[in-house]
């Protein structure tokens, strides 16, 4: 198999190197602003660490890679330090350099860590660009410390968007917390969230290597709702314990958890058991704690898994759904499942939500069937309300040997829970439709998937498809629920929404304009 987003496409065709499949996304707040000018007297510091998670949102190929980098202090302004050159060690540099998006000259990353609670990377220029300009890459934090009128103190304490830095190592958890830009778009606001899979991390030189990541064997538990983990760590860990826990916000939980599970060593699988009282379809998380050899906790990392959904309340509808599939089959490029009739469920306690039953069992490039394990797996579609469709977070029973099983999520998901409303979701173009009982995703409703990989997972966009020449158009996800006897909303209330020819969606096209035409679960070009 060839996956799209992964670098075994990339060694293969070079030119699939272009930039995100996803259009670029519009930030809140203020175009950003030319940093406050300082005098900086920099002096090497030495070789670090760079785990770079910005790149993987703008070039969709790639993912987050880890390698040393020079890296300097500022004499004149203590706290100051600054990555240089980040990207000329990078694993995929040379294919970068083919591709034609190397920089000339000197460039780095500039980071603010005067205050280690509170690290900000300031506005910087990275050494490559895009045809819309030079790569920035600065964080949400510094929005806020310039006052930015929509990114406030509030905002950013909510979704813990501020770096720190902790025993040399400089790091940024938060999915989403860095924006990618070029000058020229972000006068508009527009670029891309980074540090997509919360991987950004700078080692200090000299620092001793304490990190950790929680691996399983898979997103879902056991029947008995166990799991087996571990912990994959850095060189100068001693031993890790590793918990599971309902909430990973209560820490005084999470440390009695945590000191209540027995040491063992990093890389050594385990078998833990989900707090008491987890029920069917419970998203869980892994904590795993990493001990120097004296015996102190020195880092903590998070990973989740799910119970399976062994619920009675749902009612099989008398025929099946017309799945056509822009989940797995935008992500490998010899995978084209088309469309399949797949058995599908309602709620008999939320009328409008469904679920699509093993949506991916037995079909031939399931590589990992073996271990699709004994109960089922959905894909949870919430059409209560037909102007907003949200796809729900669950793993769908797909995989492979390399990759591991899929998990899948979407933005209006996230945003519900988060406390946004379905108003907030198609304020922001995220939610699907039903249309005369077909449910379409529009490019823009931003549907993720993640490869649960040996020692972590990684988000990728999907319902998109991008061609040799970089040119995006919207995917072909839909759910025909007509010959399930579903057909309540009509195709003529459908609203048209645009998109230009490289897959951008366009608000008010212009008059003459060639667009995408999508309406209801069909799409078209058209001459506007």
């Amino acid at each position: 198999m060839i996956k799209l987003h992964f670098n075994l496409f990339l060694l293969l065709v070079a030119a699939s190197l272009t930039t995100a499949a996803q259009p670029p996304t519009h930030r809140a707040g203020a175009p950003a602003r030319a940093t406050s000018a300082l005098t900086h007297d920099w002096r090497p510091l030495g070789t670090g660490s760079y785990t770079d998670d910005v790149l993987p949102a703008v070039f969709r190929s790639l993912s987050a890679a880890t390698y040393e980098v020079a890296i300097e202090a500022d004499d004149a302004n203590p706290g100051y330090y600054r990555v240089v050159n980040p990207y000329a060690a990078h694993p995929s540099y040379q294919l970068l350099e083919s591709a034609g998006y190397i920089s000339a000259g000197s460039h780095s990353i500039t980071i603010d860590a005067t205050d280690p609670d509170n690290v900000i990377i300031e506005p910087s220029l990275i050494g490559l660009h895009t045809s819309d300009g030079e790569l920035m890459v600065y964080s949400y934090s510094w929005l806020s410390a310039n006052g930015d009128p929509e990114i406030s103190e509030a905002y950013i304490n909510k979704y813990n968007l501020r770096g720190k830095l902790r025993d040399g190592v400089i790091s940024f958890t938060t999915p989403g917390s860095l924006w990618a830009t070029t000058p020229e778009l972000d006068r508009s606001a527009q670029g891309w969230n980074t540090n997509t899979s919360g991987a950004f991390r700078i080692m200090l030189p000299g620092v001793k290597d304490y990190s950790v990541e929680v691996a399983t064997e898979g997103w879902c538990t056991a029947a008995d709702h166990t799991i087996i983990v571990s912990a994959w760590t850095g060189a100068d860990v001693a031993s890790t314990r590793i918990a599971a826990v309902a909430d990973p916000d209560d820490k005084t939980a999470v440390d009695a958890a945590l000191a209540a599970a027995p040491r063992v060593e990093p890389r050594q699988g385990t078998v833990i058991s989900m707090p008491a009282g987890t029920g069917p379809r419970a998203r869980i998380h892994i904590v795993a704690a990493a001990y120097d050899a004296a015996g102190k906790e020195q880092s903590r990392a998070f990973s989740h898994c799910y119970t399976p959904d062994t619920s009675t309340d749902w009612q099989p509808l008398d025929g099946k759904a017309l799945f056509t599939d822009d989940i797995v089959s935008c992500l490998f490029s010899d995978i084209d499942l088309g469309t399949r009739a797949i058995d599908i469920e309602q709620s008999t306690l939320r009328p409008g939500l469904y679920r699509l039953v093993n949506p991916y069992l037995g079909i031939s490039y399931n590589t990992i069937d073996a271990y699709h394990g004994a109960h089922s797996h959905y894909i949870y579609i919430d059409a209560t309300d037909a102007d907003c469709v949200v796809v729900e977070e669950s793993p769908i029973g797909m995989g492979t040997i390399d990759d591991g099983h899929i998990a899948i999520t979407s933005q209006s998901w996230r945003m519900l829970e988060d406390g946004k409303s379905k108003a907030d979701i198609k304020a922001a173009g995220f939610g699907g439709v039903m249309r005369d009982g077909v449910i379409t995703f529009p490019n823009t409703s931003e549907l993720v998937v993640a490869f649960h990989t040996e020692a972590a997972a990684r988000w990728y966009y999907v319902n998109c498809h991008r061609d040799t020449s970089g040119n995006v158009r919207p995917g072909e996800l839909a759910i025909d629920l007509g010959p399930a006897g579903i057909t309540d909303i009509t195709a003529d209330r459908a609203e048209s929404v645009y998109y230009n020819l490289q897959g951008i969606h366009v608000a008010t096209p212009r008059p003459g304009s060639i667009v995408i035409e999508r309406r209801g679960g069909s799409a078209r070009t058209v001459r506007f």
